[in-house]
C-alpha cells in the first residue's frame, strides 16, 4: 500500500464526525501526540511520516496542527518545516501538574480532534478531553505480539466497559487483519471501532546506479545474494532470529554468497551486535542502522 493511501484512510476516519450527521466542514484544531521525546528518532520516523501528511491535509482548511512531545530537545528538519506547532505535553499524564498542562492547551487553543498512537482504547481522561471539547480521538495501533483472548466474565466486563462512549476512543487503527481480530478478541474492542490501515511505503523507483556502491562498501560482488530486512531495533522484532538463521545458513551450505543487511535503528543494537561477535558472522550480516538511502538498499536487495 502506498504512503498517501495509508494516509488517506486515516484522515478518513479521524475527520469522521462524533456524532451523524455528516458535516462539509470542520471547527477545531488537531493534536498530535507523540509518545517519547522529541530526538528518539528510531522509535518515530513511520509515525512522524503520518503527522506531516496529517497536518499537511488537516492545515488547507485553516485549521491548526499541534504536535505533543513529552520533551522537547531537538526537532526533526522535516517537523520543523511543517505546519506544525510543537508543545511539551505528557498524554495521558501521570500527575496534576501534566492535567493542569494539558487541560488548558485542549481549552485554550479549540482542540477538537486528538490522534493517539499504542494507547488503550479505554481511559478515563478521555472523558476530560471531551468535556473540554474534544470531538473526535483516534488510537493508531502498533503494538506488536499475540495476546489470548479474553472470555468469561473479565471478557463480559471488558466489553461492557468498552461500550460507554465518554470513556473510550472512536476508533481504532490496526495495521493488520490479525491486530484488528487480536484487539476484538484480547482488548474486547467493538468490531465496529477497529479498522485495518495497514502502513503503506512509496513504491520503489529503482536504478542500477547506486548497486555496485552498495554490494562494494559491504564486501559483497555482483552475484553474491542480498537479503534485506528493515525495522526498529527492538527485541519484539525479532532481527535475533533472522541473525540465528544466517547463522544456520552458513553451517548447513558455507558455499553459499549470501549477505543479511539489517536496517534500522533501536535499542537492541548492542545486543544484537554481541550476538553477530559471538556467532562469528561480522562478514555476512550487518547492522546498517538508520539509513536515508533505504530505497537504494531494497533495489540493491535479492
Amino acid at each position: 500500500m502506498h504512503l498517501r493511501l495509508t494516509v488517506t484512510a486515516i484522515t478518513t476516519v479521524l475527520y469522521r464526525p462524533f456524532n451523524p450527521p455528516m458535516r462539509s466542514s470542520y471547527s477545531g484544531n488537531l493534536l498530535l501526540v507523540s509518545n517519547h521525546p522529541s530526538d528518539t528518532a528510531y522509535a518515530w520516523w513511520l509515525m512522524e511520516l503520518f503527522w506531516l501528511s496529517i497536518a499537511e491535509q488537516f492545515t488547507q482548511n485553516g485549521n491548526r496542527a499541534y504536535l505533543a512531545y513529552p520533551e522537547i530537545t531537538r526537532l526533526s528538519p522535516a517537523i520543523s518545516k511543517a505546519p506544525i506547532d510543537t508543545i511539551e505535553l505528557t498524554i495521558p499524564w501521570t500527575n496534576r501538574e501534566q492535567a493542569t498542562a494539558t487541560k488548558r492547551f485542549i481549552r485554550e487553543n479549540n482542540i477538537s480532534f486528538i490522534y493517539l498512537t499504542d494507547q488503550p482504547f479505554f481511559n478515563h481522561q478521555y472523558a476530560i478531553f471531551r468535556a473540554l471539547g474534544v470531538e473526535h480521538i483516534i488510537v493508531h495501533d502498533h503494538t506488536p505480539g499475540d495476546r489470548p483472548p479474553v472470555t468469561g466474565l473479565k471478557g463480559l466486563l471488558k466489553s461492557t466497559r468498552n461500550t460507554l462512549p465518554w470513556l473510550t476512543a472512536d476508533s481504532v487503527l490496526c495495521v493488520s487483519e490479525h491486530m484488528r481480530q487480536r484487539n476484538m478478541a484480547n482488548a474486547r474492542i467493538p468490531e465496529k471501532k477497529c479498522q485495518v490501515v495497514q502502513n503503506g511505503i512509496p513504491p520503489l523507483n529503482c536504478t542500477q546506479a547506486t548497486t555496485p556502491a552498495l554490494r562494494e562498501s559491504i564486501g559483497a560482488d555482483q552475484n553474491s545474494i542480498l537479503v534485506t530486512t528493515t525495522g526498529r531495533a527492538h527485541p519484539y522484532k525479532r532481527f535475533d532470529f533472522i541473525i540465528n538463521v544466517a547463522h544456520e545458513l552458513k553451517k548447513l551450505a558455507a558455499d553459499i554468497d549470501v549477505f543479511f543487511l539489517l536496517a534500522g535503528d533501536g535499542p537492541a543494537m548492542p545486543e544484537l551486535q554481541q550476538q553477530i561477535n559471538r556467532l562469528q558472522l561480522q562478514q555476512s550480516v550487518h547492522l546498517l542502522g538508520y539509513r536515508s538511502d533505504i530505497t537504494d538498499i531494497l533495489c540493491a536487495s535479492d
